[in-house]
């Protein structure tokens, strides 16, 4: 498959939620789009579908269903990458992988604490794996001349979420190493920036304790009158992705209709 002429969008975590629908909005912009995902095969049937959707629109698609946070098989998805893409063809980088721990830090009646292990899988789940990544993509020489890199943060950062610690903690080595690699990565035209959604209902946070509730105190607090849709996130992707972004690099860019500007008091 000769895709040389395509700009190519690499998608980490891109089979539901933020991902998937940057999947869509990107391909409909006419990016080629690389989708990393890692699915049970129960699940298959309804990734499937909306692959679909995303293979209509994009010049060019390919799905790879393996764990992108095992560095034993990082040798083996960086040749299909290269073997998919070609060299210096990815133009978008989006890192929307979703595998942490919610518990609290100390232990209840009804659950065990958060342990070291438990905070080092999530902070390389979700934060210290961005950075690898990004490395990785651009020493094996994939990243295209004015390439993107986004990853997706929260408020979890600056503002305590029940359970989140692990979660936060990761977000946090995110949003350091972002401004780190904004800088190391300016003299060749690469932006870094995160996008601080507001509260979302993807399937990640579902698992998210008292979802319900959490869904409706969101809404009331969002003067916008509505929560946070992946597709939401989505436009903003497609925004960073334009040729005039070039000049913003380094920042947590807040995608949430003016919900986390809200005082709790």
């Amino acid at each position: 498959m000769n895709t040389t002429a395509n700009k190519w969008a690499l998608i980490m975590g891109g089979s539901s939620g933020f991902g998937l629908a940057t999947a869509k909005k990107l391909a409909d912009d006419g990016f080629s789009v690389f989708i990393l995902h890692r699915d049970r095969k129960a699940k298959e049937a309804r990734v499937e579908e909306q692959f679909a959707i995303v293979r209509k629109s994009a010049p060019a698609f390919h799905a790879l269903n393996t764990n992108a946070l095992d560095e034993s098989l990082f040798p083996e998805i960086i040749k299909e990458l290269t073997e998919v893409c070609g060299p210096k063809n990815i133009s978008l980088f989006l890192f929307s992988i979703a595998d942490g721990n919610l518990r609290s830090i100390l232990d209840k009646p009804e659950q065990t604490g958060l342990s070291s292990e438990d905070f080092s899988r999530t902070i390389w789940a979700m934060g210290s794996s961005y950075t690898i990544w990004t490395k990785l993509l651009f020493q094996s020489e994939l990243l295209s001349t004015d390439s993107r890199i986004v990853g997706i943060t929260s408020e979890g950062t600056t503002h305590v979420l029940e359970s989140y610690a692990a979660v936060a903690a990761a977000k946090s080595v995110m949003e350091s190493s972002t401004r780190y690699l904004a800088i190391e990565l300016a003299p060749f035209r690469i932006t870094v920036n995160l996008i601080n959604a507001g509260i979302t209902p993807t399937p990640a946070l579902r698992v998210f304790p008292r979802f319900a509730k959490l869904m409706e105190q969101t809404e009331k607090r969002n003067p916008s009158g509505r929560l946070t849709e992946p597709e939401d996130v989505a436009n903003a992707v497609s925004l960073i992705a334009r040729p005039e972004s070039s000049w913003i690099t380094g920042n947590i860019i807040r995608v949430d209709g003016g919900e986390q500007i809200v005082s709790n008091i």
